[in-house]
Order: structure tokens, then sequence, then C-alpha cells
């Protein structure tokens, strides 16, 4: 499935019929099994539901994410709170997710890394120019691109003195 999501085959998060019946051939060569093409969706809106628990167990302020142990850190007092707003999250506690960063990279494509990514602390010229730059685009195209906020903080004057 990742590499199919790599490849640029998943459009809006959703597999077209033909790359599900590739990716169910593809996994059915793999493993010798004989698993449908409905069986795989299946399992990839299973694991869908997956990364949406963890992710948004991990955005609650003051949990971590432990890479070696592959499970969710935090203070005593944390996990209170956040179990007392959500007690399903106790389940997950001491559990385990080692799958959490292929799950994220599959389901969470929206993330920008590397050049792409812009911080929000990034000075607006700098990410107007690097914007356009990477897309080619005349700045006026830009708005679709970049949120809402930092196009206002683009449009606030730079005063020289």
């Amino acid at each position: 499935m990742a590499d199919e999501q790599q490849k640029g085959n998943m459009e809006h998060g959703v597999f077209k019929a033909k790359v599900w019946l590739s990716i169910t051939k593809t996994l059915n060569e793999q493993t010798g099994k004989g698993f449908t093409p409905k069986q795989v969706k299946d399992k990839h809106n299973r694991l869908r539901q997956k990364q949406r628990k963890w992710g948004q167990l991990l955005r609650h302020i003051g949990l971590g994410w432990d890479e070696t142990t592959q499970t969710v850190t935090a203070s005593d007092e944390v996990w209170a709170n956040v179990i007392a707003g959500d007690n399903k999250a106790a389940a997950l506690r001491k559990k385990r997710c080692p799958d959490y960063e292929k799950l994220k990279q599959l389901f969470a494509p929206n993330t920008a890394t590397g050049s792409l990514q812009i911080s929000s602390n990034t000075p607006a010229q700098i990410v107007m120019k690097s914007v356009s730059w990477k897309r080619n685009l005349p700045m006026r195209n830009v708005r679709h691109i970049v949120p809402s906020w930092m196009m206002m903080i683009a449009t606030i004057p730079t005063w020289r003195a």
C-alpha cells in the first residue's frame, strides 16, 4: 500500500479500483494467500482507524513518542488528564504500536517534511518565496498551498529602519 501511495496512486486518501487489484495481486504473490480486494480494503480501513486512534492520542499536550519502546510516554499527571477526557486512552497507555511510523506515512501524508516543511516561526517572505519557487507558481496562485494565517502574515508590510 505504501508503495502505491508513494507512486501517487492514492488521491485524497483513496485508492482507485485498479490500484486495489494491483495491491491485492502483489500481496497474494508475496504471501501465497488468496485475499480478495474487499478483504484488503477492510484491513486498510482497520489500519486507518488504528492510525487515527494513536494520532489523536499523541496530539494531547504532554504526550510523547518513545521510538525505542514504540509506546506513548507521559507523566502520571498527564495520563490522568488524558484518560479523564477520553477513557479509551487508558487502553493505549502501556500498549505498543510498532508500525505507527508506517501508518503515519500512509494515512497522514499531508504533513510536510524536508524542503517543503514550514514552521510557524518561518518569516513570511521566506515562506512565500519558497512555496512559489517549489511549485514554480506566480505568487498570486500560492494561496491554496499556504495556510490562511500565514497569508495574513505575508500581507503585513516589512518596515525598514
